[in-house]
């Protein structure tokens, strides 16, 4: 069952489908407490990766100098040896103290996960983009990454506070569910296939991914037995539609979407679901200076649902002005 929304049709299990696989590729809620991700704070970025090649030339040559020197241990005197080895020691913990270095700024390289690759040896035509993030808002385990598919960051609207503030210390994922004081997920991630590659898919050029959600929304049927309502402008969305799961499901879905300037394309796609447990949305829209950088502000309470708008540009505001490489202009 598809139901005509705007230009496209729409449909309830398509966020089922498209949120499991956001959970599996890092996107969703469910994965910040189970992935390794990193947040950070970066130095420039081409000064950086330079030091970092350096470094490694360095290790490398050390390494070499004491490998080969040590295969004939005969020929070598022992206080020679010693001092070969202790020259390889400080070349060795040199490079990890240096690497702590730059986990302690915060450095991380998003890259997109895309085709079939290691992070250890991403392709020179994956290029990442790199954040800074200030430590307080790390999350869990994620601390000391410096690459990896997707970065989430753990903050409070309208403020977008750390977790560490004062106002916000009764409020963990740990100690409270609800709104809890504006309390959301913002996951971001690279997802430069996705714009303006029309090759890549059915043809159609998306513009963002709010734009390219709204085209592929199209996919998933709506289940059997649900009833469908659709509704015109409210909240600052130019329109959308509410599905009532079938009986037994408890679940009620709304999906609203905002027209971009040209009136042609989108930039803005909420999913929201309402159960006994919960009223919440996720917003769903690319980072105005880089459509390729795709942002998620996740499990926001619907309480602030006329203030979505806003919600949208404060975020926007707050990623970019971590956007270390490329540069947000």
């Amino acid at each position: 069952m598809h139901v005509t929304f705007g230009v496209l049709r729409i449909n309830t299990s398509m966020y089922h489908a498209t949120h499991c696989r956001c959970v599996e590729g890092g996107w969703g809620w469910r994965q910040m407490a189970t992935t390794n991700w990193g947040l950070s704070v970066a130095v420039e970025y081409q000064r950086t990766l330079s030091a970092v090649v350096a470094e490694k030339k360095a290790h490398r040559h050390c390494n070499n100098h004491y490998y080969v020197l040590s295969r004939n241990i005969k020929k070598i005197f022992p206080a020679v040896r010693r001092i070969l080895f202790i020259v390889w020691i400080l070349c060795y913990f040199g490079q990890v103290h240096s690497s702590d270095a730059r986990s302690a700024e915060g450095l991380i390289e998003i890259y997109e996960n895309w085709g079939a690759y290691t992070l250890n040896a991403p392709p020179p035509e994956m290029q990442p983009i790199v954040l800074q993030v200030p430590d307080a808002f790390r999350y869990s385990s994620i601390k000391l990454a410096t690459r990896n598919f997707g970065v989430n960051i753990l903050t409070y609207y309208p403020n977008f506070t750390s977790p560490k503030a004062p106002e916000n210390s009764a409020y963990s994922l740990e100690r409270c569910t609800g709104d809890c004081n504006g309390r959301v997920l913002i996951a971001i991630n690279n997802s430069a296939h996705a714009i303006h590659h029309p090759e890549l898919g059915d043809g159609f050029d998306a513009q963002n991914m709010g734009d390219y959600l709204m085209h592929v929304s199209h996919r998933y049927p709506v289940p059997n037995g649900s009833a469908v309502t659709e509704f015109g402008p409210q909240y600052g969305f130019d329109g959308g539609i509410e599905v009532r799961m079938p009986p037994g499901n408890g679940n009620t879905n709304r999906y609203m979407a905002r027209l971009s300037g040209d009136r042609i394309h989108y930039d803005l796609f909420a999913d929201c679901t309402i159960n006994k447990f919960a009223r919440t949305c996720t917003l769903h829209f690319s980072l105005k200076c880089n459509p390729s950088v795709y942002i998620q502000v996740v499990a926001i309470d619907m309480v602030h649902i006329n203030e979505f708008m806003n919600v949208v540009d404060k975020a926007d505001r707050f990623v970019t002005s971590m956007m270390r490489y490329p540069v947000c202009k």
